[in-house]
């Protein structure tokens, strides 16, 4: 298990636990994740799976975030972290 921690101005500290990683077997592991870490992990993660899994859960969110505006007949307009 890795834990990812960045320190930023003022003493902020952001962690991103990455758990499973560079396992090659069939798991199944549900995490709450948000849309900045999702992006955060998608630009900077160094495994190439969970970067491409961060990628498609995020894209899969914002599609489906679009469906739904457009069902309510709302104006279109992408997530920030997609654009």
């Amino acid at each position: 298990m890795y834990i990812y921690m960045y320190i930023f101005k003022y003493n902020i500290i952001c962690t991103y636990m990455q758990v499973l990683r560079g396992f090659s077997a069939p798991v199944k592991l549900e995490m709450e994740r948000t849309d900045a870490e999702l992006a955060f992990l998608t630009a900077n993660d160094s495994d190439s799976f969970n970067k491409w899994e961060a990628g498609q859960t995020l894209f899969t969110r914002s599609i489906l975030a679009l469906v739904a505006q457009a069902q309510k007949g709302e104006v279109l307009s992408p997530g920030t972290h997609c654009v």
